[in-house]
């Protein structure tokens, strides 16, 4: 099985309880991307850019991050609806800033925690019943 199905499966069978599963500390199914980060590096890069200046290296990096985070949060989102595993769940939809702010919080209280394991906090944070509106 892919590592693709894999995640799908694993983020369908076990992520939306009340705490973040043994699965995302150890990302054993092989994250790519901004995922990997630490927390760390993501509050390091979020630091308020000069509007007059070039963009810098970090800019470029945390709004990559954020890209990472709203397509994996989409992604679970999309599984929570799925008709082939259903759930009593959904995600109730966040902007990019919004989530940026959760997870600079989370990320300050967890440094040494991967932007995985920050995201997976997040999605657990938007889990509400189907039907709320």
């Amino acid at each position: 099985m892919s590592p693709k199905h894999t995640l799908g499966g694993l983020l369908v069978v076990g992520m939306f309880g009340t705490t973040a599963p043994a699965w995302a500390a150890d990302a054993d199914f092989g994250v790519s991307g901004a995922g990997n980060q630490s927390c760390g590096v993501y509050l390091a890069d979020a630091k308020p850019a000069d509007p007059s200046g070039p963009v810098d290296a970090a800019t470029v990096r945390h709004l990559v991050t954020l890209g990472w985070v709203g397509g994996f949060i989409s992604y679970a989102g999309m599984l929570a609806l799925s008709t082939a595993q259903p759930t009593d769940y959904r995600l109730r939809a966040a902007d990019l800033e919004s989530m940026d702010l959760w997870l600079g919080n989370y990320c300050r209280q967890h440094p040494l925690e991967t932007v995985l394991k920050a995201t997976v906090q997040l999605i657990v944070a938007l889990k509400q019943p189907k039907g709320t509106p």
